[in-house]
């Protein structure tokens, strides 16, 4: 997917997590600023680990829990 539209997710991924979290930030090809982008990488410390793996449960299609990475599909986008 194009750079802007990776972006857009990210942020709208940034904001239903950021009340969980001590610190967020988008990662990966869009923090590089590629043109092109495969998936959506956020890195957060949590503050509220419970209510935050409810948020993001409630993302979308888990595909991958457990440990320190969780991976949904987010309206068709990989988001990890």
């Amino acid at each position: 997917m194009k750079l802007e539209q990776a972006q857009k997710i990210a942020e709208e991924v940034v904001k239903r997590l950021s009340p969980y979290c001590q610190r967020i930030q988008i990662a990966g090809s869009i923090r590089r600023q590629k043109p092109q982008v495969r998936d959506v990488d956020i890195v957060l410390i949590p503050s509220d680990p419970w209510n935050l793996t409810h948020e993001i449960l409630g993302l979308g299609l888990s595909s991958v829990a457990g440990g320190e990475i969780r991976r949904v599909n987010y309206n068709g986008t990989q988001v990890d």
